[in-house]
């Protein structure tokens, strides 16, 4: 198999989502992945084709992405549960592994990164702290499963939760909506009575490629990110795009829809992914500038 067609078989089954990047460890004739790009870094970092820009970045990066990753969805656990400790085995990230365990062995690490002004790493360990701190009351968020019991009780006595319009939040002040739009997927695999009863009463969520789409009509609309506008389905959009735009900028490279977001968002924010492009530093931390 030709270089140029290992590029384009690469660029077409690397996977990319909220939760995990997936490469391919062999190519279909066998060969390696990881010992063709030792052989051939220096010349695909040369090369200016998409398909190529795109695989190198993410091969380059692998790593750095796959604990941004991590770090990402740890942060969206402990926002919506409680901080976990490093033998707790009902926290676990996609792939299955300990969070508390992956936060206890990349501590001095999120220390490194929060002094480098790393937002997401500073929140962790602000939570992380903030909890340890017995002597000060803090605002105590609900666990996965305490709010799938308030959520049950919710639908309960209201017609209205997943309306369009309406504005329901837990105790602990998280948006209802939001809050279903991340967490399908764990209510889908919880399989209790409970949960049955909340996935028949839950709306259908607009998939991300519909959503990226209704994005990318309204920043091109207003020229501006939205701050508390919502998408048709009742997501807040501002919080959708917060999560996702690494994936739409590296998405960018093979998918039309993104390219335009990207596009438009660089129209009114000209520097705003200047940091993806500096491979120096790892091309994952986020930033808006």
């Amino acid at each position: 198999m030709q270089t140029d067609d290992k590029i384009e078989e690469l660029a077409n089954e690397i996977v990319f989502t909220d939760y995990e990047l997936f490469i391919p460890t062999n190519f279909s004739d066998g060969v390696l992945v990881k010992d063709w790009f030792s052989h051939i870094k220096m010349k695909l970092s040369k090369r200016t084709d998409k398909s190529a820009k795109f695989v190198f970045f993410v091969l380059n990066n692998r790593r750095k992405i796959a604990f941004e990753l991590k770090k990402q969805e740890m942060l969206r656990f402990v926002l919506y549960g409680k901080f976990p400790t490093s033998n707790d085995k009902k926290a676990r990230f996609y792939d299955g592994s300990l969070m508390g365990n992956w936060f206890r062995k990349n501590k001095d690490k999120l220390i490194e990164l929060s002094t480098k002004k790393d937002e997401e790493a500073s929140l962790l360990l602000k939570i992380y702290n903030n909890q340890k701190r017995k002597s000060i009351k803090y605002r105590r968020y609900l666990t996965f499963d305490e709010k799938v019991t308030e959520l049950y009780k919710l639908l309960i006595a209201n017609d209205d939760v997943f309306d369009r319009k309406s504005k329901y939040k837990f105790s602990d002040g998280v948006d209802v909506k939001f809050w279903v739009s991340k967490v399908k997927d764990r209510l889908l695999a919880l399989d209790t009575s409970e949960s049955k009863y909340i996935l028949e009463r839950i709306p259908n969520f607009l998939s991300f490629e519909n959503k990226l789409k209704e994005f990318l009509i309204y920043i091109n609309e207003n020229r501006k990110f939205p701050s508390t506008e919502d998408f048709s389905d009742g997501v807040r959009m501002n919080n959708w795009f917060y999560n996702n735009r690494e994936r739409i900028y590296l998405l960018s490279e093979n998918d039309e829809v993104a390219r335009l977001t990207v596009d438009v968002i660089l129209s009114f924010k000209p520097n705003y992914f200047d940091y993806l492009d500096d491979k120096d530093k790892g091309g994952v931390k986020y930033g808006n500038k």
